[in-house]
């Protein structure tokens, strides 16, 4: 077993703020990687360094009604489908 398998063997989940929410990480050597998997790292970088508040505070969307969803997830999904490699 290599160092780094040991040290992370130990490790319990960990919590990350986002936009979305508190959401808990954890090691798992048995799942495979894929791409969008490191996307909850990015979203805690926006929430922590306060980039997120700031891009919605300059954010010209606006709802109103019984029925709106809001700029909060409206950016979120763009902003996650972007990501993810979407391009229509």
């Amino acid at each position: 077993m290599s160092l780094a398998n040991t040290l992370l063997s130990g490790l319990q989940p960990w919590p990350l703020d986002t936009p979305g929410g508190r959401f808990y990480a954890e090691w798992d050597e048995d799942t495979p990687t894929t791409r969008d998997g490191q996307l909850i790292f990015f979203f805690q970088f926006l929430k922590v360094g306060g980039r997120w508040e700031q891009l919605m505070e300059h954010c010209p969307l606006s709802y109103s009604g019984n029925r709106g969803i809001g700029a909060h997830n409206v950016i979120g999904n763009i902003l996650l489908s972007v990501l993810s490699g979407h391009w229509r």
